[in-house]
């Protein structure tokens, strides 16, 4: 049931940690029989890493007095908790939106860099998916600021986005386990092939 205002209760930032465990836990799962439980739970690390690093950050400049204005409009943590009402805004940005948009852009840019380093330390693989992501998201903001998108319609294509971002890494999370199984794999056949080489030279 939603709240009077027409606003969505939202829980604290780390929560939303666990529903972005999930991507990775269920891509983990395709290779669970494969891989040892050191690896899964590197992988699993790696990516919960990144993602507390970001929503800590975004959190922590959301927060600010300055950005209340833009979260009636457009859900500043995480955009999948976009209420109705936020997804079928069809109002446009004021002149006064957009400095603030253009602050909050500024703001976020800060940090993504942060984000990026823990990224780049973690995995560079996910550093192109990324960039891609935040790419299309800065696309979405100057549309919105040059008030050639709505408020709801920017909404919804960040939503997109997102779910866009998420899929191609857990599509990268899953070929690197595999391409740990093979190298597994391969390692047990030239172990094999060692002890059957060993075994074929015995008298």
């Amino acid at each position: 049931m939603l709240p009077a205002n027409g606003t969505v209760a939202r829980g604290r930032p780390l929560k939303r940690i666990l529903a972005l465990r999930l991507v990775v836990i269920l891509c983990l799962s395709v290779a669970a029989g494969t891989l040892n439980k050191n690896e899964s739970r590197e992988l699993v690390e790696t990516a919960e890493s990144s993602i507390r690093a970001g929503i800590e950050c975004r959190s922590s400049v959301s927060g600010t007095p300055e950005y209340r204005s833009l979260a009636q409009h457009m859900p500043l943590v995480n955009v999948n908790e976009a209420t109705l009402t936020q997804m079928t805004d069809t109002s446009l940005a004021t002149r006064t939106d957009y400095y603030v948009i253009a602050d909050w852009q500024r703001d976020i840019g800060a940090c993504r860099t942060r984000l990026l380093e823990v990224i780049e330390r973690t995995d560079p693989l996910y550093v192109p998916i990324v960039l891609t992501g935040w790419n299309n998201d800065d696309q979405v903001l100057v549309l919105l600021a040059k008030r050639k998108l709505t408020w709801g319609e920017a909404v919804m294509r960040l939503r997109v986005n997102r779910a866009e971002t998420l899929t191609k890494v857990a599509d990268q999370l899953a070929g690197s386990m595999a391409q740990l199984n093979q190298e597994r794999q391969a390692a047990l056949s030239r172990r094999a092939s060692f002890i059957n080489a060993v075994v074929g030279a015995m008298p």
